[in-house]
């Protein structure tokens, strides 16, 4: 993260790195790294509320990167204004409230028609993240809260209509 950031974002960062096992890069990798990618998703709409009212999170933004951060907050927080002041009282909705977070070890689920690639995460037509066990377990696989946090960023990315998704801004957010 730039030097720009907030500081209730660093914060929040901290805390939930100093409560969550495995979720520093120095450490060597936890044998199950399930409670970093929940930690994330549980805390997901959270975060991107908390960046939208960050003027210096969203000035470190590229235009496109900034249309879809927006694009994405009006699906996983419809009703609450972006881009303006924080109100936490206000109109709090989530999608987050009939998406699921899925866990599975079964490498050909993670698999897209056509492609040799297996991948970490998936979303499903009903909207459900799919985590691939074998992959976040890896040792060789850094799966820290901040990777755990792009993986689901990305992922969320799906929910954009394709006439206005920018998946390579949604990547680089």
């Amino acid at each position: 993260m730039k030097p720009g950031a907030t500081l209730p974002f660093i914060l929040l960062v901290l805390f939930l790195i100093s409560i969550l096992p495995g979720t520093s890069r120095s450490q060597s990798a936890p044998a199950e790294r399930r409670a970093v990618v929940r930690a994330a998703f549980e805390n997901f709409v959270s975060v991107v509320y908390l960046l939208s009212g960050s003027e210096r999170f969203l000035a470190m933004l590229a235009p496109e990167e900034k249309a879809q951060f927006e694009l994405l907050g009006h699906i996983l927080i419809p009703n609450v204004f972006l881009f303006g002041p924080l109100n936490p009282n206000q109109f709090r909705t989530s999608t987050l409230l009939t998406t699921r977070l899925i866990f599975s070890d079964r490498n050909e689920e993670f698999v897209l028609s056509g492609e040799p690639t297996v991948r970490t995460a998936k979303m499903d037509p009903a909207k459900n993240i799919y985590v691939n066990l074998n992959i976040i377990n890896d040792p060789k696989t850094p799966i820290a809260l901040l990777d755990s946090y792009q993986l689901l960023y990305h992922e969320f990315g799906h929910l954009l209509d394709e006439k206005v998704k920018d998946q390579d801004a949604i990547n680089r957010v």
